[in-house]
């Protein structure tokens, strides 16, 4: 988030490059403070400087894209979608001497600076007001602010992710029966259901015998496992069954209660060389799956 006007004699920038997008953490807030949440709090990490040099003022004018009508910024789900959450944008100072204003779209404001970005220095800040948060499901979001300055117009793209407000449920898991087919002994499950008001999960997977299925004498074989996400490709693993933790990131979860678009397929795998290697008795292992909204 770098570039903001770029005009004949000098830039007008956002001074904090490393913002990489506004995160909001519903859980942590209070009732209170759902309804109206300004970021930043605080000393403002979203500014303005311009690389002129001495004090200057530029004239600026924010919108949104695409315009909305009326005083509210709006940020928008990314991939599309009905839900919107709307926020106010505040300026300080719109010139030397007046407090934060709350901006106006369309407005010419007048803004001071000083000393130029190279050396850091500048006096106008953006502050974001966000209304009733909580009232859309956790996920990412953007907004794009449209900035114009002297007749230059380029955009501020912000991205913005909510989180706290996410549901998500793993359901339809069963124990898992090993049979023979040809050179291995399979086990699947294709009807398990994620469900999250989240766009995408990522999945852990814990195995107790470390990867491996084990009698009373622990004793045992290693067995591979994969994840399916609908008519997708097959995902190993295999590689985390031993240590444990996140296996894959970025998964479809169904968006609808009950699962009745996508539904997801547990599968393990075990070589028949591996089993008549084994003593006669009872084998098991206790796979541990874990879901988390991204």
């Amino acid at each position: 988030m770098v570039l903001l006007i770029s005009q004949a004699s000098a830039q007008v920038r956002l001074t904090d490059a490393s913002l990489k997008e506004v995160v909001i953490d519903i859980s942590s807030l209070s009732d209170s403070q759902k309804k109206i949440y300004v970021f930043p709090s605080g000393v403002g990490q979203l500014a303005l400087c311009s690389d002129a040099k001495g004090s200057v003022t530029e004239k600026i004018e924010l919108s949104d894209e695409p315009y909305t009508m009326g005083r509210l910024f709006s940020v928008l789900p990314v991939g599309g979608g009905a839900a919107v959450q709307h926020y106010t944008v505040g300026v300080w100072p719109k010139n030397t001497s007046e407090a934060e204003d709350e901006v106006v779209k369309g407005q010419l404001y007048p803004v001071s600076f000083r000393s130029g970005c190279r050396s850091a220095q500048h006096n106008a800040r953006l502050s974001l007001t966000f209304l009733n948060l909580g009232s859309l499901p956790g996920g990412r979001y953007e907004s794009r602010l449209q900035v114009k300055a002297e007749g230059q117009t380029d955009a501020i793209y912000l991205p913005v992710k909510i989180m706290g407000g996410e549901v998500i449920q793993i359901s339809d898991l069963k124990d898992l029966t090993f049979e023979k087919s040809g050179s291995v002994w399979e086990a699947s499950n294709s009807n398990i259901c994620v469900y999250s008001t989240a766009p995408g999960y990522s999945l852990e997977i814990q195995s107790r015998n470390n990867g491996q299925v084990r009698n009373f004498q622990s004793v045992g074989a290693s067995y591979s496992a994969y994840w399916k996400v609908g008519a997708g490709p097959e995902n190993s693993l295999s590689n985390v069954l031993v240590t444990g933790g996140v296996a894959l990131r970025g998964l479809k979860p169904d968006n609808a209660q009950g699962c009745p678009n996508i539904r997801s397929t547990l599968r393990v795998s075990l070589l028949d060389s591996a089993v008549t290697a084994l003593p006669a008795g009872i084998y098991q292992d206790v796979i541990t799956l874990t879901v988390r909204p991204e």
